[in-house]
């Protein structure tokens, strides 16, 4: 081969060489602006991750803190959280202080049910929350969470681990003691109970689990924190002194026109209770729904001052019947024969009530049926009181003792509640 032609063969070669490099510069060029959009589109996406992370986080937040109420009704001290505080919210802005982008809140709140709409489906509440941020692009992001929120105290949550004194399936229709007898379960978990002698349109409704009153009817429905307090009062109005048999078992027939009040100084004001006679005429039962407040008079700071509770004392009332006995006694020394006293049912034999606070050893406590409740913030039931003569018209009569020899299985303890000295 001539020189010639090797030196035109070394040119075509080196021509080629430039053409493959160019193409390959070209080419490399777009790999490297898509890599460059990959990277941008890459970055954007961690971004909107990274605040769809934190809306989820400000979102459960939230709604933790909706299920995080420490009372139903609201709480009248700064601090307290209480299921009535689970309501709708406007938008709000909640950016934590290292984020990239602005992040509001709107909540939206259902209540369930309406008033009167007990037996369709048990009290709780609709939370919805949304979360709306703009991403780096300026578009609009969302996330929506939602919850139901149950109106149950927050107490019940100790009954998993505190000591119980029987299995539900040993309690009267699988409710709390508390419960009436007849009062109608909803099968929601509560039970309205319409008071003896009550109007059209009364009632309460019983949590079955803990025995809270909820709910009162009078006819309009309001939610409330309430106790039971209820129990019998029997009569052994004989002409004699009763003894520990009479008190076991009152022998006379049950006076017209019984009934029984609460005064009570937390909350302030009288509470009007029901009485039903039993269907032998023999004892008059009565029920009275205890509201329950905060107790302002203790010192800021002490622990018993944020429990709601209730203080005050019961009272029996007789209508007397004309021509026959007209009063309650005067005090423990009136002797007449045409006076009545009234005696409770109670482990002491005095006076005593149960300190404030609550102390190692009370002299007595609440459901032992004091002179006076002091701070009861639990279902009160078997305050049971027993009506005798004041006297023979010569000598007093006394509240009747308990006889632990002869009846040991059977508690009949009295002592004077009116008159109390």
């Amino acid at each position: 081969m001539s020189p010639a032609v090797l030196r035109n063969k070394r040119r075509r070669q080196i021509g080629v060489s430039l053409i493959e490099a160019v193409v390959a510069m070209a080419v490399m060029a777009f790999g490297m602006l898509g890599v460059v959009g990959l990277q941008a589109s890459l970055r954007s996406n961690a971004d909107v991750s990274k605040q769809r992370s934190e809306a989820v986080r400000i979102a459960q937040a939230q709604i933790e803190r909706d299920r995080s109420f420490s009372v139903l009704p609201s709480a009248p001290l700064a601090g307290r959280f209480a299921y009535d505080d689970v309501v709708t919210a406007a938008a709000a802005d909640v950016t934590p202080a290292d984020s990239n982008a602005t992040f509001t809140v709107t909540k939206t709140v259902v209540a369930f049910p309406a008033v009167g709409d007990e037996t369709r489906v048990a009290a709780h509440k609709n939370v919805g929350v949304r979360v709306a941020w703009s991403d780096r692009n300026g578009e609009v992001q969302f996330l929506r969470m939602g919850t139901l929120v149950s109106a149950t105290a927050p107490e019940i949550g100790a009954a998993l681990s505190a000591p119980g004194i029987g299995s539900v399936a040993q309690t009267v229709k699988g409710r709390h003691p508390a419960v009436p007898y007849n009062a109608v379960d909803l099968g929601n978990g509560t039970s309205t109970f319409t008071p003896p002698g009550a109007g059209a349109g009364v009632g309460w409704t019983f949590n079955n689990s803990t025995g809270f009153i909820t709910r009162i009817c009078n006819p309009a429905c309001t939610d409330v924190n309430a106790r039971l307090l209820s129990g019998f009062v029997r009569f052994a109005t004989g002409i004699v002194q009763p003894e520990a048999p009479q008190a076991e078992v009152p022998p006379s027939a049950s006076l017209p026109g019984v009934g029984v009040s609460v005064t009570t100084t937390v909350p302030a004001g009288a509470t009007g209770c029901f009485t039903d006679s039993v269907s032998d005429a023999t004892a008059v039962a009565y029920y009275c729904a205890m509201l329950l407040d905060i107790d302002t008079s203790l010192a800021v700071g002490n622990p018993l001052r944020n429990v709601p509770i209730w203080t005050g004392q019961s009272r029996v009332s007789i209508a007397m019947p004309a021509g026959g006995f007209d009063a309650l006694a005067a005090n423990i020394a009136d002797a007449s024969n045409v006076h009545y006293r009234i005696c409770r049912y109670t482990t002491t034999r005095g006076q005593t009530v149960v300190p404030v606070p609550l102390g190692t050893n009370p002299a007595i406590r609440n459901q032992d049926h004091p002179f006076n409740y002091v701070r009861a913030d639990a279902a009160l039931l078997a305050q049971n009181f027993l009506v005798i003569r004041a006297g023979d018209g010569l000598a007093p009569f006394t509240c009747p003792a308990d006889d632990a020899v002869t009846t040991p299985d059977v508690f009949s303890n009295t002592w004077h509640h009116q008159p109390g000295a």
